[in-house]
């Protein structure tokens, strides 16, 4: 506003601005179900003759492995200008007023979340029965389980993000020269605030078998078979180590053997046993006989 006659009145209106710049990526999820995974296996030997010999072995092998590799590269660049100032009234032969409005400025620059794993694996968790019962003297019985769990996670996760942010807010750079008259300047005000939030890179493992926090369940002792005469008393043994299966195994129960041999001893204790019968009625019949004592 220049080279007026008379009054010369300038007001500027206000200025609001708000910027909001929102990034995401890269969110990868292993489960392998919610619970483990439970598998049941039985061995048996049972019934099993003298001088056998029993072996039983159960081997499980489970292996686990996850692989998560996640790249980002994030650039956020914000400009901007802001302006109610920069007013000019020169050569006025009255009175100058420059009024200039106030500037708001609000910006939000959230970055995140970037790079998220969650890895949820159930445990394999197995359970057998080992029995070994009613075998033969002298047989030999073996019963081996033996279980192994080889978990690997890998977790790759690599960000690079950069944050710009370059405003001119003005108010001011109001001009006025060689005027006649009263000079009134009066600028605004000038808010700014600036919200930068990065979130990158979360992982989250989890490896568990829910089944384990149960309380066991009670299992009933297995009565102990009662030898018959002439049988002698079972051996026994069985191990276990348990860290982890995914397959239940079920042994089969050996065949009975040496069991033949029960039936002769039989039939010939009968045999002597009608034969003394015979010789202690025989004895009454047996001439005298004669002692000379010398």
């Amino acid at each position: 506003a220049n080279d007026n006659n008379g009054d010369v009145a300038i007001k500027t209106g206000d200025v609001a601005v708000d910027t909001s710049v929102s990034n995401q990526a890269n969110t990868s999820t292993v489960a392998t179900g919610a619970c483990c995974t439970n598998s049941q296996g039985t061995v048996v030997v049972s019934g099993n003759g003298a001088d056998s010999s029993n072996t039983v072995s159960v081997t499980n092998s489970t292996t686990i492995a996850t692989t998560t590799n996640q790249t980002a590269t994030i650039t956020n660049t914000v400009k901007g200008t802001a302006t109610t100032g920069n007013n000019t009234a020169n050569d006025n032969q009255g009175s100058v007023t420059i009024i200039t409005g106030n500037i708001s400025h609000m910006e939000s620059i959230l970055t995140g979340p970037i790079n998220t794993a969650s890895v949820i694996v159930g445990l394999p968790d197995p359970s057998y029965t080992v029995k070994i019962k009613g075998n033969g003297a002298g047989s030999v019985n073996s019963a081996n389980v033996a279980t192994s769990l080889g978990v690997t996670h890998t977790l790759y996760n690599t960000t690079n993000i950069f944050n710009d942010s370059f405003w001119e807010l003005l108010t001011g750079g109001n001009i006025t020269n060689r005027n006649n008259g009263d000079v009134y300047i009066k600028t605004g005000d000038i808010e700014s605030k600036i919200v930068i939030e990065n979130t990158a890179n979360k992982s989250y493992i989890k490896d568990d078998c829910c089944q384990k926090n149960e309380p066991p369940t009670p299992t009933p002792p297995t009565p102990t078979p009662t030898n018959k005469p002439g049988d002698g008393g079972g051996n026994g043994g069985g191990g276990g180590s348990s860290s982890g299966s995914s397959t239940a195994a079920n042994g089969n129960i050996l065949p009975a053997t040496g069991g033949s041999w029960m039936l002769f001893v039989l039939i010939g204790n009968i045999i002597m046993l009608f034969f003394g019968v015979f010789l202690r009625l025989r004895s009454g019949r047996s001439p005298g006989f004669t002692y000379h004592f010398v």
